[in-house]
Order: structure tokens, then sequence, then C-alpha cells
């Protein structure tokens, strides 16, 4: 069964007050377990989390990704010893749309290895809310569960031509640069993936989270483009794919410009 569509915790264990900025702002985030358990998988929401902000793929339709970034200001960093079950980190943030919170509240209920239920989750924003798409509460986060279209969505105005293509299995994306690629580059674009596939296998492979040697996409090059494809998930075409527009957008501004994006979604 494809997991995207994961319910994280009942909206009784919800707190949210955020809203969204493109400044950034301090978020205090708290994770309980219903029983003690090893915090390493808890630590790793909030790395996902940071990883997103600075990649770009927590931006969404309202949010350009190049305003995203995070970065961890207290918090537990080393939890070999902690079970908790309670854990608390404030984060600084920019750029995260409210609609994101959707795929950290799947990736939090991971956080007890698929064995410890998440009882309780917040989410706290310093910015004060208002009736605006920017702001979010707990009431409206627990319904975006029972959607099927409640995910971060594609930056509108991407700065390249994005071709969405037909694609039998496993999942490809085809880059066309407006310069030459070099190994560098190569390299970079590696990375761009390893990042990809840490924030969409946990919720979207549909036999759990596969062995770091199957993390690696075929990629291959040539003058002007680089290509990746991955034979081992199976993706629906939708929130998958948006983050990862939303992290070339971020790609093109930060590391190299970009002149067509070719996606397929077996």
């Amino acid at each position: 069964m494809n997991r995207q569509h994961r319910t994280a915790v009942t909206r009784g264990g919800l707190t949210v007050r955020y809203r969204a900025s493109p400044e950034p702002q301090l978020v205090d985030i708290s994770l309980a377990l219903a029983d003690p358990y090893p915090a390493l998988k808890a630590q790793g929401v909030i790395e996902a989390l940071l990883v997103a902000a600075n990649a770009g793929a927590a931006g969404g339709a309202i949010l350009s990704p190049l305003a995203g970034g995070g970065r961890l200001v207290a918090g537990p960093t080393d939890p070999a010893s902690d079970e908790g079950p309670l854990w608390r980190w404030q984060v600084e943030l920019a750029g995260v749309c409210p609609r994101y919170w959707r795929h950290f509240c799947d990736d939090a209920s991971l956080a007890g290895g698929g064995t410890v239920a998440l009882a309780q989750l917040g989410i706290v924003g310093q910015l004060p809310l208002d009736d605006t798409p920017m702001s979010l509460r707990e009431n409206e986060l627990g319904r975006w569960f029972e959607g099927l279209d409640t995910w971060a969505e594609r930056w509108p105005s991407p700065p390249f031509r994005v071709l969405d293509v037909a694609q039998p299995a496993g999942v490809s994306c085809r880059l066309r640069f407006s310069v030459d690629t070099t190994v560098d580059l190569l390299v970079q674009v590696e990375q761009l993936f390893d990042r990809w596939c840490l924030l969409v296998s946990p919720q979207y492979r549909e036999d759990g989270f596969p062995g770091a040697m199957q993390l690696a996409p075929q990629i291959v090059r040539n003058r002007r483009e680089i290509a990746a494809h991955h034979t081992f998930f199976k993706y629906a075409p939708g929130p998958p794919g948006d983050l990862l527009h939303n992290m070339l957008v971020r790609f093109h501004h930060d590391v190299a410009p970009i002149e067509t994006v070719e996606l397929g979604f077996g």
C-alpha cells in the first residue's frame, strides 16, 4: 500500500500555531511518543525538516523555494542515551509553507520506529496568527490528514521549462543546463537526489525505508544534460514530484542554471 496518506497523530494530540514567513523566525517543536523509544528517529525528523528548508523543498505555491532556510537553535543533538518519550527542539526557519507541515507530520509518525505510536506533536512559531493562507492551526492541519491534495505544492513560476513525461516504472529526472556539465556539477546533482530521497523515501516506498546502497540513483551525463533514474521506488506523481520541483528551483539559483526539467513517475 502506498503510504503517502498516513495520519501521523490524532487531532487531540496536535498543538499548532504557525504563520509562515520568508523571514527567519523561531519555532518550538515538541514530540512525544506513547512509550520510551531511542531518539535516533526523532532526531532524524528534525534533521529532515532542516534539510527540506535549506534545499527549498519546504516552499510551495505561496512561498518561493529561494526563501527557505533552517538551523537548529536548541534541543537534543546526540540522542544515543535519550529514550524520551518527550523531546523538545527550537529551530530557526524561513520559507516553510504551512502545507509542508503535512509532510513533517508523516515523518514524525515514524519517530517510534513504526512500533511506538506518536502521542503528541507541537509546532509553535513566534509570529502572531492571522486569517491568511500563511497561518496554520491544529484543526486545519488535522483536517489535512484526511485529504488527498493537502501537500506542499509546486512553486508556480519556475525559472526553467518543466515537462512531465510518461515513465513505465520508477522515477526519472533529466536536467538540461545552460552551461556545460562538470564532474563537480554531477556530484552536486547526486547530493540533490540524496537529499530528496531522505525527504520522501520513508513515506512513499511501498516496503519501508531502503538501505543506504539503494538510495543512489543511476546517473549519466553528457555535455549539457544530467539524467537520473530510480527503479526501486513506487511513487504517486504528486507530492514527491512537487518537492523535487521546488528543490530544482533552488538548485537553479544556487548551483547551476537549468534550461529544462523532464520529470517522469511510474
